[in-house]
């Protein structure tokens, strides 16, 4: 113990094990801002999810599939004639749909453009009086993905939409998913190519159903320093409901309340409401996501393993996170730092007491701290946010954990290093002190 050792020796043991408490929290730190173990990080993010999938409300959104049904009733969807659309378009207003987004490519002219168009300029722009439905659809991107600090993902272009249907003037959205170790994570709130840009797909339609006007400008914006989304914006005070925290690439990160699948119970053929056949409850007062579901053509989500998740089921569960008010975000380096150099701290003071026996300790310390930070996110994440913003920070698990061992080996080293010195000059060693089996007796 310190008692045994004199006090200019004990006053250099605590220099030493105080100055390598800070060195190994300062290489962490260059660690976490390099993000070196990320994939280990959003292992445990990945299962935080997971466990809360399906614990919250899908919200008022419904997804018009491009089934089997619709298959059997018009073809090949590559093949329709956009009349179809044109109906589901008019039906969804006429049964009080709030808006609607397009998960479809109309790259290419096809029959029904024209009609398609007049279905679009009349649900926005309605002549006789009645509420507009805003119409989203989407365009994607084309090329290498280049993120871009402060502005977001750039392409070298955007696919068009048909010139025809164009003539409707839709409100236009990006279609982009941007993968992290080939899983859908972030979400890119502003894709550009050159002066072009638009915002993603869930962020538009669900902006334009909180709105019910088609003054989207007033609904949201992107804000820098520090670069953030604000949703549910006031046009008049400038006020946001909503302050979601984003990367310096504006991607927000998606707090999935949904497995896979998990839509299915407020999906609706397409051609059952094209066909004047769905009943009108299904879409009163809705979101509506035009998509092919289910579909085997999806993505990895967090919320799964082994099996993927249509685009548009993810653009429902990106607009309900928008909706709801929910939302992830990293643990600010700031309170990891906090945390590091506190749980370092008192496991270097173990060690001190202790010697060698401080591992015991320290372990400890990483197994109780580390699952108590678990269990309060785990229980953040399964709490509904009734109205009001919520924003789970992630525990950064990995970095804290990496401190504190290295902190402790580092002192551990110190003390061993001190008892050698000790020991070669004839003096005796603190007993409890040494943490090698190496130090003379």
């Amino acid at each position: 113990m310190l008692s045994a050792v004199k006090p200019g020796k004990a006053l250099l043991r605590v220099a030493m094990g105080v100055g390598g408490v800070l060195v190994a929290n300062l290489v962490v730190l260059v660690l976490l801002q390099q993000d070196v173990l990320h994939a280990g990080q959003v292992f445990f993010d990945d299962l935080l999810l997971r466990q809360s999938a399906g614990q919250q409300p899908l919200g008022p959104i419904v997804i018009a599939a491009i089934d089997d049904a619709s298959v059997k009733a018009y073809g090949p969807p590559e093949a329709w004639d956009r009349s179809h659309y044109a109906a589901l378009i008019r039906n969804a207003r006429k049964d009080g749909a709030r808006a609607i987004g397009f998960d479809v490519s109309f790259a290419n002219p096809a029959q029904g453009d024209e009609d398609l168009a007049t279905a679009i300029e009349e649900s926005m722009r309605p002549t006789d009086g009645s509420a507009p439905m805003p119409v989203i659809l989407g365009v994607l991107g084309m090329g290498q993905a280049r993120p871009s600090a402060g502005k977001g993902l750039g392409f070298s272009s955007f696919q068009e939409i048909a010139p025809d249907v164009a003539k409707g003037r839709p409100i236009r959205a990006a279609l982009n998913v941007e993968l992290d170790g080939g899983v859908a994570r972030e979400l890119a709130l502003n894709v550009f190519s050159g002066a072009e840009q638009y915002q993603p797909l869930p962020l538009l339609a669900a902006n334009a159903y909180a709105a019910g006007t088609l003054d989207l400008k007033g609904g949201y914006r992107l804000e820098t320093n520090p670069n953030r989304l604000g949703f549910g914006c006031s046009a008049e005070t400038g006020a946001c409901t909503y302050e979601v925290p984003t990367d310096e690439l504006f991607e927000m990160r998606v707090a999935y309340d949904a497995a896979p699948g998990a839509y299915a119970r407020q999906a609706v053929s397409l051609s059952s409401i094209a066909d004047g056949q769905a009943d009108p409850a299904a879409v009163r007062d809705k979101l509506v996501l035009v998509g092919a579901f289910p579909s085997k053509d999806g993505y990895a989500v967090p919320t799964s393993v082994d099996v993927t998740m249509p685009r548009v089921e993810i653009w429902a569960n990106l607009a309900q996170s928008l909706l709801s008010g929910r939302f992830i975000a990293p643990q600010p380096l700031w309170t990891t730092a906090a945390i590091m150099l506190v749980l370092s701290v008192v496991a270097a003071g173990c060690f001190l007491r202790f010697g060698a026996f401080g591992w015991i300790a320290a372990l400890s310390l990483v197994l109780i701290a580390s699952a108590a930070r678990y269990v309060l996110a785990a229980a953040q994440l399964a709490t509904p946010a009734n109205g009001h913003e919520q924003i789970t920070m992630m525990p950064e698990f990995l970095y804290v954990d990496a401190a504190v061992i290295l902190s402790s080996a580092a002192l551990c080293l110190c003390l061993w290093a001190s008892n050698r010195r000790a020991c070669d000059k004839g003096a005796p060693a603190d007993a409890n002190a040494g943490a090698s089996p190496e130090t003379p007796a």
